[in-house]
């Protein structure tokens, strides 16, 4: 019978396709044979599909076969039918009993290769990944400590544990359809991550660690799953983003602006209940009582946590990109209005009722009403936004590049995924920067370096007897130590020396501000209570007697100016430099870093040993103050500048710092 296949060519004839092309010779076909005719043609339509569907390699193969010819018409062995490529097996009297497939040949992937499969990529590839990820480790655990010490970062951990549910949950669907990363741009990658791990372990910086880290999450992702694997997951990387730190000065500057924007906000909307109150700066002044607007009350703690939030639902709900952004600018603003109306809350409430909505449970309890009223509004807004603009259509794309192979989908390269010897140059350089990292971190360790400073032991408290009665013509007249607590804005002791100058009604106080965990730009603080602040940092040649210092210059009101002198010491009464010099960082402050890092990781020098990055902690910050009712003259000015350049020198000689000897720059 025809099977649905032409006859391959050179292979024998069967007795019955003679007989399906020879009518008469069929009919002189025994009866007895008819039988077993109705039996292949039964066979051969059930194994009709299955014959059809053989791959092209196989029937090439049987073109080229040479098939032994036989003059007997019967078959009495097994013998391989190259036309449907099954094996046939006859009794004797050409009848077929069963018919099986052979094997099929492997289908080649990219370039007669074996596929490979997820677990020889890791067994190739996972060392590299594993020292990868080790070398972050020790600015990783910097970076935890940083991120718990401040109140709006500590929603991290929660943050990761939803991307990774996240990711976990859509795992399969960002695998489909992906291939694995062009080996150039891995290797353009991890040169990269080389870079930024060793300067964020050299200058121990949180911020280019955690550009790092994201990085490294980023390149797995491309090296695994190529470009369509990595845009599927841009989602929950972008999320990722709001647990970097801000690098530098952007977290105060962040905070500064907060509290004046959500403190004139609050006044507005007492002015409009008809309270009555006036505002300077950060500080509500009721009747009663004044209300400063500290950092928590800005909403910075609720600001990173609301945008974090709102990004998670819009990929839940799979908005786009625009869509995204709108949030992001709507839930910024619902913050600053939230905690505005918190503020306003809190003083009516406090100098109406009580004053446990001002501190302690009532005051925690407000915010979390407050964060609950932000995520509200932001979802009821995008709610409404989608109710008014119609839904994205997603399209798919209907081009899919894979091959099947065994039932099983396999990726086909766009380039070759492996780095051949480049992976144990990474892996060897990962290693020696996890090595100075871990010497790095234990080193910081053992000098409480990067430690909460709060928890750190205390030096001497000055008393009044530090500081002389008498220096030059400036007569003190009065002492006095003001405690605002551990989380304050501000330092949580002051011990402030009031000294006016003979024969003047011109004042200055003299302060010493402690404990502080890095060097402390006094600009924020005077911004903070409503002046007008001009700064100039003035340290290298620019110095009083040898020792730098900065300068803020304050207007408020047409009547109302200010000077205010400030520098800072550490631990040993050595001089703390500022990172920065007009705003930028400095040159000086990087290569002290560097220097002492370097010298402490690789065993240069052990004189630094207890100077890393030139703080040992606490920072003590010493400051003037002079807000006279009159305009300060050039000789004023130069008087101020003695008084503070003999009172820095008077204190860093104090009790307080008596255990300097032990300093190694002392040594």
């Amino acid at each position: 019978m025809n099977n649905g296949l032409p006859p391959a060519k050179g292979s024998p004839k069967t007795g019955s396709q003679e007989r399906s092309q020879n009518p008469a010779k069929s009919k002189r076909t025994p009866k007895a044979n008819q039988p077993a005719k109705a039996k292949r043609s039964g066979q051969s339509q059930a194994t009709t599909a299955a014959k059809t569907a053989v791959a092209k390699p196989a029937v090439a193969a049987s073109k080229s076969a040479k098939p032994k010819q036989t003059a007997k018409p019967k078959q009495t062995a097994k013998q391989k039918l190259p036309a449907n490529g099954t094996e046939k097996q006859t009794n004797g009297d050409d009848s077929p009993q069963r018919a099986k497939p052979l094997p099929q040949p492997a289908i080649p992937v990219a370039g007669n290769r074996k596929p490979k499969t997820a677990s020889s990529w890791l067994n190739l590839n996972g060392l590299l990944l594993a020292l990868a990820a080790l070398a972050h480790l020790p600015i990783a655990i910097e970076y935890t400590f940083r991120m718990w010490r401040s109140g709006h970062y500590q929603f991290f951990p929660l943050l990761i544990l939803v991307v990774g549910w996240c990711y976990a949950s859509e795992k399969k669907t960002i695998e489909q359809d992906t291939e694995a990363g062009n080996s150039k741009i891995v290797t353009g990658l991890f040169t990269v991550l080389l870079g930024l791990v060793t300067i964020a372990t050299l200058l121990n910086s949180s911020f280019i660690g955690a550009i790092s880290l994201w990085l490294l999450v980023a390149s797995v992702i491309y090296w695994r799953f190529g470009d369509r694997g990595l845009m599927k997951t841009s989602p929950l990387l972008f999320v990722l983003l709001f647990i970097i730190p801000l690098p530098a000065r952007i977290d105060e500057m962040l905070i500064r602006n907060m509290q004046v924007w959500a403190s004139q906000l609050a006044s507005w909307i007492l002015d409009g209940l008809g309270f009555v109150h006036f505002r300077e700066g950060v500080i509500l002044i009721s009747e009663q009582k004044q209300f400063f607007t500290e950092e928590a009350c800005s909403g910075i703690r609720s600001l990173f946590s609301s945008l974090a939030g709102i990004v998670l639902y819009g990929i839940i709900q799979r908005h786009g990109w625009l869509r995204q952004a709108f949030n992001i600018v709507q839930t910024a603003i619902w913050v600053v209005i939230g905690n505005a109306v918190r503020i306003s809350a809190v003083v009516l409430l406090t100098d109406n009722y009580s004053e446990a909505f001002a501190t302690g449970l009532g005051h925690d309890l407000l915010g979390f009403v407050t964060f609950a009223f932000i995520l509200a509004m932001a979802i009821s807004t995008d709610r409404m936004v989608m109710a008014i603009t119609p839904p994205n259509e997603e399209i798919e794309d209907p081009h899919v590049d894979t091959i099947t192979v065994n039932n099983t989908t396999w990726k086909k390269f766009s380039g070759q995924s492996a780095l051949g010897w480049r992976t144990a140059v990474f892996a060897s350089c990962f290693l020696l920067v996890f090595l100075v990292g871990a010497r790095l971190l234990y080193m910081r360790q053992a000098n409480a370096m990067g430690t909460a400073v709060f928890s750190l032991p205390r030096l001497p408290f000055p008393t009044e007897e530090e500081m002389p009665i008498e220096i030059g013509d400036w007569q003190l007249t009065d002492f006095q130590r003001v405690n605002r607590g551990e989380h304050s804005l501000q330092a949580e002791d002051s011990f402030v020396w009031t000294y006016r100058l003979r024969g003047t009604t011109l004042e200055a106080g003299i302060s010493m501000d402690c404990p502080w965990d890095k060097w402390h730009d006094l600009t924020n603080c005077y911004s903070g209570v409503g002046w007008n602040t001009k700064t100039q940092h003035l340290y290298g040649e620019e110095t009083l007697a040898g020792l730098g210092f900065s300068e803020i210059e304050l207007q408020r009101t047409t009547r109302e100016n200010g000077l205010v002198l400030f520098g800072g010491f550490d631990r040993y009464g050595n001089e703390v430099v500022p990172q920065y010099t007009s705003g930028f960082f400095s040159l000086r402050s990087l290569q002290i870093q560097l220097m002492y890092s370097a010298s402490l990781a690789f065993g240069f020098s052990a004189e630094h040993e207890g100077q890393l990055a030139g703080v040992p902690l606490p920072v003590t910050m010493v400051q003037l103050l002079c807000t006279p009712s009159r305009k300060i003259s050039d000789e004023d000015r130069e008087q101020l500048e003695a008084l503070f350049n003999e009172s820095r020198k008077i204190l860093v000689s104090s009790k307080r710092f008596a255990n300097q000897e032990t300093s190694p720059e002392k040594e």
